[in-house]
């Protein structure tokens, strides 16, 4: 009897262990899900997974990925973009950021510096007059 006790009692306490373990992995620091508020010609960082909402516009932006980084050891003609999703109006939009400036209906992104890796410095402007 007292070894059943034992080896079901050790069983418990086993799989509380691996299933902290595993809530561990799927943990994901904070900053992953962090929504930042930006305003209309304000330069901002943005890290892969973040979500920007840019005050008083229909506007939000958010990283997916970063496509086409040149490895290391290698030269390359072409440095890589980031593909941003872009909602606007309730849609949403993948749209990959060839080059430094990307214009949108009532928007302009700017690039101003990223390390196609983790994060990009942006800034929003308004075209004609700023809002809608």
């Amino acid at each position: 009897m007292k070894n059943s006790i034992f080896i079901i009692s050790t069983l418990i306490i086993l799989s509380l262990f691996v299933v902290i373990i595993i809530i561990m992995n799927l943990y994901k620091p904070i900053e992953d899900f962090k929504v930042i508020t930006v305003g209309l010609g304000e330069e901002f960082t943005l890290h892969k997974n973040q979500i920007a909402y840019v005050k008083n516009e229909d506007l939000q932006i958010k990283i997916n990925q970063f496509i086409g980084k040149c490895p290391d050891n290698m030269e390359c003609f072409w440095a890589g973009a980031p593909e941003l999703n872009i909602t606007q109006d309730n849609k949403t939009e993948a749209l990959l950021m060839k080059s430094n400036i990307l214009n949108l209906d009532r928007y302009r992104i700017t690039i101003i510096d990223t390390d196609m890796e983790t994060y990009v410095k942006l800034k929003v402007q308004g075209l004609t007059g700023g809002s809608k």
